[in-house]
């Protein structure tokens, strides 16, 4: 049965600085889902956020302790007819997107692809149309403890909500 929304949190780049008020402000979100795109440095971090909801996290190039070598460098996820993509890189991320093939978002009939990356500590999202039928969305949560380029401390609360004709993507950029 596919659910009427998924409400997913991401962030990336904490960088070992996970705070109190920051776990609070994502279990208010009632998350289905956290995705955290990479540079965590901490596996405490990780593991707190699993405790609110299930985890897709992917390793950065700070997370180079022997705890985070179990997280993979890139994440696919499935969510009904969208496909989540995630790595900590930009350049990683597009890589990853060019390797999909065709057999495997037909197979799964897959509409719309979220990519997802961290690094560069800068809040971005935006849609792009490939081909006819399928929608691209590339997101990065910007950082919530070291933001740059005049960008403000920020998580994204990404919902997928399923209507009749498509699958909506929105993401509500979140200062914390």
């Amino acid at each position: 049965m596919t659910s009427p929304s998924t409400r997913i949190v991401v962030l990336s780049d904490t960088h070992g600085h996970f705070s109190e008020s920051l776990l609070a402000a994502i279990e208010q979100l009632t998350p289905d889902l956290i995705i955290h795109a990479g540079d965590s440095e901490s596996a405490q971090e990780l593991w707190q956020l699993e405790l609110i909801a299930p985890l897709i996290a992917v390793r950065g190039n700070c997370d180079w302790q022997p705890e985070l070598e179990q997280f993979p460098l890139t994440a696919k996820h499935h969510v009904d007819a969208t496909l989540i993509v995630v790595a900590h890189r930009p350049d990683d991320l597009t890589k990853a997107l060019r390797k999909l093939r065709r057999e495997e978002l037909a197979a799964n009939k897959i509409s719309h692809i979220v990519g997802i990356h961290g690094h560069t500590h800068v809040p971005k999202f935006e849609q792009i149309q490939q081909g006819d039928k399928r929608k691209v969305t590339v997101l990065c949560p910007g950082s919530p403890v070291e933001p740059r380029k005049d960008s403000q401390p920020s998580i994204v609360l990404l919902t997928l909500a399923n209507t009749e004709a498509d699958k909506l993507v929105q993401a509500e950029f979140i200062e914390v």
